[in-house]
Order: C-alpha cells, then sequence, then structure tokens
C-alpha cells in the first residue's frame, strides 16, 4: 500500500517536468522566430563579374535599410573566392526607395579600361541623387566619386556627366563633368534664358587651365550643338 503514494509523486514529477520541457522548448522556438524576423531582405540586390587586368572579380551589390540606409559591396576574387573588397556607402537617413529609377548602372566613365558603376539614390529635396563607384588604379581598389552626390541628375553622355538644372531655375543652368580618374572635374556650362516659349538664347563656357571662358553667348539654338547636353532641338 505505500508503493501506490510513491508511485503517484513520481507520474506527478514526470507530468510537470514534461511541461517545463514543452515551455522551454516553446519559448526557444519564439525566440529563434524573432530573430529570424529581425533579418531584413535588401531593397535591391545585384549580382555579377568584373574584370581588372588580368584578374575577374564577382560581385554581390545589396541596397539595405536594416540599422540605417546603406549599399553594402562584397568584391571577390574568382579564381579562389577570396575577398577582395568589402565597401558600406551610407545613405541618406531619408532615402526613399521607392522614388529609385534606374537602379545600378555600368559602364566606364572615365576611360580606364575597367567597368564602373553609378548608382541612383531617388528623390531627395528637389534633386535626383546618384552616387559613382570607380576604380583607383594606384590603390588598386574601388572607391565613391568625392562630391558627386552633389549634382543634380547627372547623365553620362558621350564621356562627360550632364546635370540638369533645379526646377524655376532662370536661366536654366546645365553643368558638365569630366572623370579623371577618380576626380571630378567642372569643365563646362550652358545657360539658356528663355524669353518666350519660342524665342531662347544660349550661352555655352568652358574651364580652361582653371578660368572660366565664354565660348558662345546668347546665340540661338541652330548656332550651338544641344545634343552634347542631351537637348532637343525646339
Amino acid at each position: 500500500m505505500k508503493c501506490r503514494p510513491i508511485l503517484y509523486m513520481i507520474s506527478i514529477a514526470c507530468v510537470i517536468g514534461l511541461i517545463i520541457i514543452i515551455c522551454i522548448v516553446k519559448t526557444m522556438c519564439q525566440v529563434e522566430s524573432s530573430e529570424t524576423s529581425l533579418i531584413e531582405e535588401p531593397i535591391s540586390r545585384y549580382f555579377g563579374s568584373n574584370r581588372i587586368a588580368a584578374e575577374l572579380l564577382v560581385y554581390d551589390i545589396q541596397v539595405t535599410q536594416n540599422d540605417g540606409s546603406a549599399i553594402q559591396i562584397t568584391f571577390k576574387r574568382y579564381l579562389d573566392d577570396t575577398i577582395f573588397q568589402t565597401i558600406t556607402y551610407p545613405l541618406r537617413e531619408d532615402f526613399m526607395p521607392k522614388t529609385v529609377m534606374d537602379g545600378m548602372e555600368i559602364m566606364d566613365v572615365n576611360s580606364d579600361g575597367v567597368d564602373d558603376f553609378l548608382f541612383d539614390l531617388g528623390i531627395y529635396g528637389q534633386m535626383r541623387l546618384k552616387a559613382c563607384l570607380v576604380y583607383n588604379d594606384e590603390t588598386q581598389q574601388f572607391v565613391f566619386v568625392n562630391d558627386f552626390e552633389e549634382l543634380n541628375n547627372p547623365t553620362f553622355l558621350n564621356g562627360y556627366f550632364v546635370t540638369e538644372p533645379m526646377p524655376m531655375d532662370a536661366p536654366r543652368i546645365f553643368d558638365k563633368y569630366l572623370l579623371d580618374g577618380i576626380k571630378l572635374c567642372h569643365v563646362g556650362r550652358l545657360s539658356i534664358t528663355d524669353y518666350s516659349d519660342t524665342q531662347k538664347f544660349y550661352t555655352e563656357s568652358e574651364q580652361v587651365n582653371g578660368a572660366w571662358i565664354i565660348t558662345k553667348d546668347m546665340v540661338t539654338e541652330n548656332n550651338i550643338d544641344l545634343s552634347s547636353w542631351g537637348l532637343l532641338p525646339q
């Protein structure tokens, strides 16, 4: 008769132990689920390859918003899969992914034979911003071009970047930039004065040895190459 209470107590202890185990397992699953939910998918992601001299690199580029918006870039050597370079480029706090139109473009913007990267950063105020990543032959690393993010919607055209005027600017100003290696050089300017919808006059300037020279002053569209500025005749 004394064995029954002992067996009863053992049964209760087993039940309690089972309940504790179930609770622990449930808690661990909830923690794992919570940690998984914190891993944010990138807004956009790009894969590809880029050749530098005789070496082939593969890249993985991600635009993320987890713990602050940034462009995360990893270059690896194709032959042995080792890391060549990693870059983190922080974006503005008010970065708006929905305003991005072009994503990423690949082209050789400084004529060094290595493909470079142009990133659309979307709208900021009245400007459309972009960032430019080029290869620095001296350091043998990729770098972002200084001050490039200050340009308004730069378009690569015939070896130059041409920017757009700010809204409501009068006269309208288009600027032309050349990338000399990793250095951004301001080399040209076009000013458009609108007297009416049909009457416009153009003033073109270029920078020579640090000085601005007016090459054409208040001329009509027939006297200027509008295509070099990405413009069409009226």
